[in-house]
């Protein structure tokens, strides 16, 4: 992980010279897209979806606590809160199962 952000820790040394103090990575945003668009009312209910367009425009899947998933109409994906980036792979394909169904 730490190969991975070497570039951010230079670019912040650079940027803020001495005065830059250790610092680690707590959480993680993960973006992608699974290229349709979806119709969330045919998904179904074992997968803890909360969809109410009226507060918030994407689907909000609860199975990955503490992970935060969210999935838009469009077939883009926001996870938030990731402290290791190998649980990705496993949410994306349990999302495209879900989610193939639902094609619109």
């Amino acid at each position: 992980m730490e190969g991975d952000l070497s570039y951010l820790h230079l670019t912040l040394e650079h940027l803020l010279g001495d005065s830059l103090s250790d610092w680690k990575v707590k959480t993680m945003t993960v973006l992608c897209e699974l290229h349709y668009h979806y119709d969330f009312r045919k998904v179904t209910s074992s997968h803890n979806l909360t969809y109410e367009v009226e507060l918030f425009p994407a689907a909000q899947l609860t199975n990955w606590h503490p992970y935060h998933v969210h999935v838009f109409h469009n077939g883009k994906i926001v996870i938030t809160g990731i402290k290791d980036i190998s649980d990705v792979p496993p949410i994306i394909c349990d999302l495209k199962k879900c989610f193939m169904k639902t094609k619109l």
